[in-house]
């Protein structure tokens, strides 16, 4: 029987009872999952599959070689690691970091970049299948087919019920080979590419979906009731670079249109892309901005599968460097992780807020260095817990805010 969140429920001691909340010594803390496996690596990535099953994957990198893993929670506790994939030629970046999802029935899939060149940071998108958890895994392919020596990455996920499975990344085939460029150029344009991997992981359908976007900010993909949803920097002629969008309908794939249009005007890309997640027709979109020099992270929420977004909600407070995450917790609520910068000191928050965008109770969880190596901390909801990670003094710390029912 599904769990209802939505009526009179505790989050982390927060009763969610139309709006009200308790009263504050009913709280609970956050409380911190230790795991030893996990002191050593880095970049967390989490995600939830269909069964409520939360996946933690991660990166052990050491100076011959990296290595993909993935733990699982149960009970408060996580799981022994299954080791994904191992390689000496990975690209491992602080911001373009690999995925494990589950569909929940045994079927994985898995993303990693691998150098493709050995006079740059030049790298292709490999993508692997498991039918059986994570026991064994095909034979990796290269997601994209452009294989020249260009940049290829920033990659989201999305399974289908099917077992199919959707992937957007971004695509620098508009480069030149890496021969004969260093470095990012303003002259070259990256494109947002889109396809799907079949369930025996053969790479099918492969599309252009804007052919002119941000260099180096991640996507996200979400499936919504209405079809998929991929929303992503964009960059215009004048290099504006704000949220934007792109929809699959029965006609195919919209023309790209923007997402509060914040108006940011930036010679350089930001490394800040956007988050999303979907449940059902409720869409969720959190994003970092500094348009106007006033760093923001913003928050826009849909009841009609993202056609018709709200006018953005400013999640932080007085400064932020973003790195924001999202999660719908049901079809009422909806949590937001980011990085406030408090009188120079960086706190990673969380805070739950109502569909229609209240803000119903926030958390400091813990402070946290503005610096690249902390990465993008990762926040997901089993149902009953919202569930953090972030990278910190040589380790991928975790952490959960219980939910329970009155």
């Amino acid at each position: 029987m599904k769990k209802e969140l939505f009526g009179a429920i505790i989050v982390g001691g927060l009763i969610l009872k139309g709006c009200a909340p308790a009263p504050s010594e009913e709280r609970m803390p956050v409380q911190k999952l230790e795991a030893t496996h996990l002191s050593g690596a880095s970049l967390p990535f989490l995600s939830t599959d269909a069964s409520g099953k939360v996946i933690l994957s991660y990166v052990v990198d050491n100076d011959s070689s990296a290595a993909l893993h993935f733990t699982t929670l149960a009970d408060q506790q996580w799981s022994a690691p299954v080791k994904v994939a191992e390689d000496t030629n990975w690209f491992v970046n602080w911001a373009d970091f690999p995925s494990v999802i589950s569909w929940g029935d045994g079927k994985m899939a898995a993303h990693w970049l691998e150098k493709n060149w050995t006079g740059g940071t030049n790298y292709h998108v490999k993508v692997s299948r498991s039918q059986d958890f994570g026991a064994s895994w095909n034979t990796p392919v290269t997601l994209h087919s452009d294989t020249l020596p260009r940049e290829h990455g920033f990659v989201s996920l999305v399974p289908f019920p099917s077992g199919r499975m959707f992937a957007s990344w971004l695509d620098g085939r508009k480069y030149p080979p890496a021969s004969e460029h260093s470095g990012h150029d303003l002259s070259n344009e990256m494109t947002l590419m889109g396809g799907y991997v079949a369930v025996d992981g053969h790479v099918e359908g492969e599309e252009l979906l804007d052919e002119r976007v941000c260099d180096c900010c991640q996507t996200s993909s979400v499936l919504s009731d209405h079809g998929l949803i991929t929303f992503y920097r964009d960059r215009s002629d004048d290099e504006v670079r704000d949220i934007a969008e792109v929809r699959w309908t029965e006609e195919g794939w919209t023309a790209p249109s923007l997402l509060g249009e914040d108006g940011w005007d930036i010679m350089a890309c930001p490394v800040n892309g956007p988050q999303s997640d979907a449940i059902d027709e409720q869409v969720a979109v959190v994003w970092f901005t500094a348009a106007d020099e006033t760093p923001k992270v913003q928050l826009s929420l849909s009841g009609d599968a993202g056609e018709h977004p709200s006018v953005p909600i400013k999640v932080s407070h007085k400064s932020t460097v973003g790195r924001a995450d999202v999660k719908l917790i049901d079809k009422d609520y909806v949590a937001v992780s980011w990085i406030e910068v408090v009188e120079e000191t960086g706190v990673l928050k969380v805070a739950v807020f109502t569909i229609d965008g209240q803000r119903l109770e926030e958390w400091d969880i813990t402070e946290i260095s503005t610096e690249r190596k902390t990465g993008f901390p990762q926040l997901t909801s089993d149902g009953k817990s919202l569930i953090i990670a972030w990278t910190s003094d040589n380790a991928v710390n975790t952490a959960m805010i219980a939910l329970k029912e009155l």
